[in-house]
């Protein structure tokens, strides 16, 4: 696998005018070019979430923030986003803002144990 391949440059592209490879590589310049909102995310794939799902993508983005960057992003199989371990793991589900009755605040009782409140 090529470490700035060409679907990495089309991202870039996107992003900013003229990124190369020592750009791309630069840990700095990819926290700079972080993704943290739906729109920018649907813009630098090239999808489209239906009007629900992007609801509840914007709902559970403001519980639980967005933040991955574009070298994360570029390995996202956009065909299956919706099994691709990438996603899963960087993208956070609406499922997540259900509570059930059995949810503790604090279920490994680290509060008793900690030096700070909160």
């Amino acid at each position: 696998m090529s470490i700035f391949n060409e679907h990495q440059k089309d991202l870039a592209g996107k992003i900013s005018d003229n990124v190369e490879l020592k750009k791309w590589k630069d840990w700095k310049w990819q926290l700079r070019h972080t993704v943290r909102d739906i729109d920018t995310f649907e813009t630098l794939l090239g999808i489209k979430f239906s009007s629900e799902e992007k609801k509840n993508l914007d709902e559970t983005v403001k519980h639980f923030p967005l933040s991955i960057t574009p070298y994360y992003l570029s390995l996202i199989d956009t065909d299956d986003r919706d099994k691709d371990p990438v996603w899963m793991q960087s993208f956070p589900s609406p499922s997540e803002l259900m509570h059930a009755q059995y949810d503790m605040p604090d279920p490994l009782a680290e509060d008793r144990d900690s030096p700070v409140e909160g």
